[in-house]
């Protein structure tokens, strides 16, 4: 029987096939446009899963690309959840990227009780885990999305190839997201 995993990468040396999405592409995606924006920090809220050197390494990755321009001190970090009251607007980061709705949306609600304007004085991006429908998202999150078309395309095609034996394995197993932009990002405030 044709087996393909979706959503898990499998433990290195197995003859799994697997269908992943690229989280470090999605990281790099979302840290490019952050910055491009203007953004000088980009911290990306830890839910300690093993994604998260993907996230890193994806927002890194768009770091260096732009340290050679305007944003040679632009700093990338990896941060628990916390309270924005809590952190002193010197140390506040301006932008976030949240592995997942639950997350995002906690910033937004960290955002609200410290009377900080999301998409102005700060901005956050989430990937769209599914977890929260569109009518829930206000204001709309600016979030990275994988096409679930593309997602049962890669998956189908990959058991093809399973069941056909003459087919030629050549597919790639990540699927990227796409950055689908929403009231929830901009330019840095200045202070």
């Amino acid at each position: 029987m044709p087996i393909v995993c979706l959503g898990m990468r499998p433990v290195i040396g197995t003859e799994l096939n697997w269908i992943d999405i690229d989280y470090a592409q999605c990281a790099y995606a979302a840290a490019k446009f952050l910055f491009q924006l203007g953004h000088q920090r980009v911290t990306i809220i830890d839910d300690e899963s093993e994604r998260m050197q993907l996230y890193l390494s994806g927002a890194m990755r768009a770091k260096a690309q732009f340290a050679n321009g305007t944003h040679g001190s632009a700093i990338v970090s990896l941060e628990p959840l916390r309270s924005l009251s809590h952190v002193a607007q010197h140390e506040r980061p301006t932008s976030y990227l949240c592995p997942n709705m639950r997350l995002g949306r906690e910033i937004l609600k960290s955002a609200a009780e410290s009377q900080l304007v999301v998409g102005r004085d700060i901005s956050v991006i989430a990937y769209d885990d599914g977890t929260i429908g569109p009518l829930e998202q206000d204001p709309a999150l600016t979030v990275c999305r994988v096409s679930i078309d593309l997602l049962a395309r890669r998956t189908l095609e990959a058991l093809c190839r399973l069941i056909d034996t003459n087919a030629a394995y050549g597919g790639d197993p990540f699927v990227k997201t796409e950055l689908v932009i929403g009231k929830t990002t901009g330019e840095p405030a200045t202070r």
